[in-house]
């Protein structure tokens, strides 16, 4: 974890609670999320290009992680597309309406590399 990220850590861990009148419980309580840092982790977009922006539909990745794919959203959080990007890929949202769409590029190891918006016209 470095200085400015915010990544989840799992941990789990067993206990026992004991009552004088009511038993015995034995149970496992999950921690889901630890918050080891305070500062949100800014997402590097300076390799990544996706241009142009506005656009008609078309748009081109340049410099996307191998293995890597994107995610486009609608403004209700509807997953309009999903595909896996490389050096130079280009996607179609030319079926979509017109409006902004909000991104995320994922590497192999599922973490957020790049993420922004895009403006279809």
């Amino acid at each position: 974890f470095g200085a400015g990220s915010r990544d989840s850590v799992f941990i789990s861990y067993e206990f026992t609670l004991r009552s004088i009148n009511k038993g015995v419980f034995n149970g496992q309580c999950p921690v889901t999320q630890l918050v080891l840092d305070v500062h949100d982790k800014t997402l590097s977009t300076s390799n990544i290009k996706i241009y142009p922006n506005p656009s008609t539909g078309i748009y081109h990745i340049g410099n996307a992680p191998m293995g890597s794919s994107i995610m486009v959203q609608d403004l209700q959080g509807r997953v309009v597309l999903t595909a896996q990007v490389h050096d130079k890929t280009t996607i179609d949202l030319s079926a979509q309406p017109q409006g902004m769409y909000l991104y995320t590029v994922i590497d192999t190891y599922g973490r957020s590399v790049a993420a922004g918006k895009l403006i279809k016209q």
